[in-house]
This record gives structure tokens, C-alpha cells and sequence, in this order.
């Protein structure tokens, strides 16, 4: 079977998964509209994989979501897709989200009777703010493909709610990093609670640091560190904690993806107070390095990953009061529970493996196949 598969760029997490595929099936081609996005820190590294970058028109765009965050996004629009699909004459396609590179894809299908998959990255409430021509786009895609690949019970919501239905295979977003034992050396004075990634407003920074500010002030007696792994314009907002004595912070800035690793063995906890994550694959990395989190609810790894007290907790960051309630659970935690916690946390996150969503995506490829010779 030859597969093509046209998304933006490959995030370091997503290449062993890539490489796994690869090896299910006799030819997989890469396209890509950038080898990179303006946004991210990460190195290039496409060893291992058959890639080709597209010649594509590319700008930024800027979405308002109702939770009061502006995300600016890159689009790419990758033109010549059905030229370098029919030079490589793939018989299914697996094309990423429902834009201008799905729809040239789903051209290609229909003109020479091939099939396309479409791979969904997104949640329902990510995609609150698209009405109009968009939808219109959206239901003629998914109407055209075979299977859907989707990244959690939310996506495959949004597709039922536009009155698609399709065979659905999950593919969550896994990370390359490896599972690790469970962790026995939390902090026993003061918690460490770990952030990492950009320092926008998307990511519910001012929030977190005036429900940490509250939680300050209410619990004078208790210490706790934020350790920042990124950069972003809301960082001016940590010179608010400069008032208090027992909320210490440590901006480390960029860190390079490999060194993260590290710091997550080294702290108590994860925090991850975004506005509107599809997934956040943070949340796995956290849960394989046997650390609980202390997750938003407007992200869909930690709906479909975190149980309250058993991995973590789960919060609303536009709810006030909310994450500094947790604070004070999750300090109050015992490191004999913090253990046991550990230890489910690391159970959950093997079912969303490189090898399991492969397992699920190749599934995917079987059907499609299978569909177009029944």
C-alpha cells in the first residue's frame, strides 16, 4: 500500500510515530508546507522519513475565541498537492485538518479513485469561532472521506454535530519520550509545579498567575515554585509574585525539547492552565514522567487523560477561584498519595503510545483500502 501524508510541519513528538507507519506499509511520503513554523523553537529533523516540502503560499492569520485569547495561526496554502500526489500516485491519502490542503487532496481521491483519511486536530471547543463558508467546506470534506482520524471524544462530537458520520479511529497525540518508573522523590517543604511552552495569552497565563497570587495570600504558612519552561509576552506577568514570600519563580526561557525531559523528573507537578489546547501533548509527557497534573478543562488530553485525585486534577482557569483551590489540594497532597498517583498517571498514558495510535491509524489505512475494493 503507498500512503501520502500532507500536514504542516513534524513536531519532535510526532516523528517516531511517523517512522512507526512507515514501516506498517510498503511506501509513506511526507508532505509538508513548511519545514517549520515561525512560532516554534523546534530543531528540523526529518531523519529516518521519505519527506518532500510543498511549494506552498503562507500567512498568518489572527482567531479571537470567545474565552478572551487571540491566536495567531500560520495558513499555508500547499498548491501544487494533486501534482505531487499524482507523481506519487498514493492509494490513500491521509490529509491534516480541513482546509485548502484537504480539499486539493480530496481532488486528487475523486480523480483517480483513491482514498482519503482525514486526520482531525481539533476539539469542540477550539473550533467554537468557525461558522460560514468554513462549514461549508468542513461537511463537503468529511463527506468525501473514508475514515477519521480523531484525537479524542470532543473531535469526534464536533464531526457528529455537523451531521458526518464515519468510521472515527483515535489517534491522540503522543510524545517519543519513554515511560518512565514511578516517581518516589517528590518534594517533601516546598512543591514544585512545572509549566512548559510559549508565554501567550492562548496559554491562560495572567490567570494562573492571579489564581497562584490568591492562593499566596490566603496560605502564608505553605511555599510553592513555578518553574516557567518557555518565552512569550505574558511573562511580564510573574513580577506579580515578586510580592509574596512563599511563591518563589524560575523563567528558564527556551529549553530545547530533548533537555525538557529532565526538568519533568524534578518537580512535583505539571500545570497546564490553557484557554484552548486541542490536546497538549504536555499532559503526556507529565504522565510518563510519573508527575500528577493539575490540567484545564479547555484542553483535550486532560479530559481524556486526568481523573480527579487519581493522576491529577482537572479545573476550569476562567472559573475564579478554581486553580487555587487545587493549589491547596495538591500541596495538602501526601507524598504516599502523590506515589500512587504516579503510578496510575503512567498506566493511563500507555494506552496513547507511538505504537498503540499507530496500530490505530494503520486500522485506518486497512479499512480505507478495504472500502474501495468492496
Amino acid at each position: 500500500m503507498k500512503v501520502a501524508l500532507l500536514t504542516n510541519f513534524i513536531p519532535p513528538y510526532r516523528k517516531s510515530l511517523y517512522q512507526l507507519i512507515a514501516r506498517r506499509v510498503d511506501h509513506f511520503k511526507v508532505y509538508l508546507s513548511t519545514a517549520m513554523e515561525s512560532d516554534r523553537n523546534w530543531q528540523v529533523n526529518h531523519d529516518g522519513l521519505n519527506v518532500e516540502i510543498q511549494k506552498t503560499l503562507s500567512y498568518q492569520k489572527e482567531w479571537k475565541h470567545e474565552n478572551g485569547y487571540n491566536q495567531f495561526v500560520d495558513i499555508h496554502i500547499p498548491y501544487d498537492t494533486v501534482y505531487r500526489l499524482l507523481k506519487f500516485r498514493p492509494d490513500v491519502v491521509i490529509s491534516v485538518e480541513l482546509g485548502i490542503r484537504s480539499l486539493l487532496s480530496s481532488i486528487y481521491c475523486s480523480l483517480f479513485g483513491k482514498q482519503l483519511i482525514l486526520w482531525l486536530a481539533l476539539s469542540e471547543h477550539t473550533e467554537k469561532n468557525k461558522k460560514g463558508l468554513r462549514i461549508k467546506l468542513r461537511k463537503y470534506l468529511l463527506g468525501k472521506s473514508s475514515a477519521i482520524l480523531c484525537n479524542g471524544e470532543s473531535s469526534k462530537n464536533y464531526v457528529r454535530g455537523l451531521g458526518i458520520e464515519k468510521p472515527f479511529y483515535f489517534v491522540a497525540c503522543s510524545s517519543d519520550y519513554e515511560i518512565k518508573d514511578p516517581k518516589t522523590n517528590f518534594n517533601s517543604d516546598k512543591k514544585q509545579f512545572l509549566y512548559t511552552g510559549r508565554l501567550i495569552n492562548l496559554k491562560g497565563i495572567s490567570q494562573m498567575i492571579d489564581e497562584v497570587s490568591n492562593w499566596a495570600t490566603k496560605n502564608k504558612e505553605d511555599k510553592i515554585e513555578l518553574i516557567i519552561a518557555g518565552d512569550g509576552p505574558e511573562k511580564s506577568h510573574f513580577s506579580k509574585l515578586d510580592a509574596f514570600s512563599n511563591v518563589s519563580y524560575n523563567l528558564l526561557g527556551d529549553v530545547k525539547y530533548e533537555e525538557l525531559n529532565e526538568w519533568y523528573s524534578k518537580v512535583d507537578y505539571y500545570l497546564f492552565p490553557t484557554l484552548g489546547d486541542e490536546w497538549g501533548v504536555v499532559v503526556n509527557e507529565a504522565l510518563l514522567s510519573g508527575i500528577p497534573v493539575l490540567g484545564s478543562i479547555y484542553s483535550q488530553a486532560v479530559l481524556e487523560l486526568i481523573e480527579d485525585d487519581k493522576n491529577g486534577w482537572q479545573y476550569d482557569p476562567l472559573k475564579k477561584g478554581d486553580l487555587e483551590r487545587l493549589l491547596t489540594t495538591a500541596v495538602g497532597t501526601t507524598n504516599e498519595q502523590l506515589e500512587k498517583m504516579s503510578v496510575y498517571g503512567l498506566e493511563v498514558v500507555k494506552e496513547v503510545t507511538p505504537e498503540k495510535v499507530c496500530s490505530e491509524i494503520v486500522s485506518a489505512l486497512n479499512y480505507a483500502r478495504g472500502s474501495k475494493e468492496s
